[in-house]
């Protein structure tokens, strides 16, 4: 009996230790397989990686066949993903380029300058044909826009001032009646650094100009005065109007301007 007992014993220990060395060798050799499969799938992954921004490893699956020991994990590599954290996706999103919206572009300087002057030369054109725009060139808001050499342009086609012109006898007489008919003290006017006597124009338009009922005349043109009174419903003789808007009315200062220009 302890003889058959001894054989029954030894042959239990024998198959046990069979099992655990079988079962020893399958786990290491699915360990290597997965490290294999876990090695490949990260050179894969390095080839694959964009410089900036990459996507999430996808895992690995490796087939390892049951066996009866449990495999430990610890044992794998696994391959290391992108960190998926808000905090570090929100960073990133940081550093790539935002794209500009149309609406909030800025408009280049250039084009505004060329869109400027592409107004300022329509209002020049419609100038040349209205004198309602010929006004706001030459005493409107815009007329800092313009030159004296594009006055110069548009005066080439208003007519010429005729002095001895009966359309300018009322407003004459007004303006001798006003001055008790006296004669001035000052006979003449310099042009172009000549002394040149004056004529019944400058009697009319100095009057304009002395008349406070338009308001003063220092600091502004007599076209612009002009304008100013009409617009305050202040009745200013339209002969003024129509001898500031001939030729010589635009282009020589004698009639252009007031009486203290250069004066005061």
């Amino acid at each position: 009996m302890s003889s058959r007992a001894f054989k029954s014993k030894s042959s239990t220990l024998t198959l046990k230790q069979s099992k655990l060395s079988f079962g020893a060798l399958k786990a290491t050799a699915a360990v290597n397989k997965a490290k294999e499969a876990v090695t490949v799938s990260e050179a894969s992954s390095s080839t694959s990686r964009r410089p900036r921004r990459t996507a999430a490893a996808k895992p690995s699956f490796v087939d390892i066949e049951s066996s009866d020991e449990e495999l430990n994990v610890d044992d794998i590599e696994l391959t290391k993903s992108e960190p998926s954290s808000e905090s570090e996706i929100e960073k990133d999103e940081e550093e790539k380029p935002s794209a500009k919206k149309p609406g909030n572009a800025r408009v280049p300087a250039v084009t505004k300058e060329r869109e400027a002057e592409a107004s300022r030369l329509k209002l020049l054109a419609e100038a040349a044909q209205s004198p309602s725009k010929l006004l706001q060139v030459v005493a409107g808001p815009r007329k800092g826009e313009f030159g004296k050499t594009d006055i110069d342009e548009l005066a080439e086609s208003r007519p010429k001032l005729n002095i001895k012109n009966r359309a300018y006898d009322r407003v004459y007489k007004e303006a001798r009646g006003k001055m008790a008919y006296a004669q001035t003290i000052h006979p003449t006017t310099e042009v172009d650094g000549e002394d040149v006597p004056l004529n019944r124009i400058d009697d009319i338009l100095r009057l304009f100009d002395l008349n406070y009922d338009y308001g003063p005349c220092v600091g502004m043109t007599r076209l612009e005065r002009w304008q100013r009174a009409n617009k305050l419903g202040m009745n200013p003789p339209s002969e003024v109007y129509d001898i500031l808007m001939t030729k010589e009315g635009l282009t020589e200062s004698r009639y252009a301007q007031n009486v203290l220009y250069g004066r005061v």
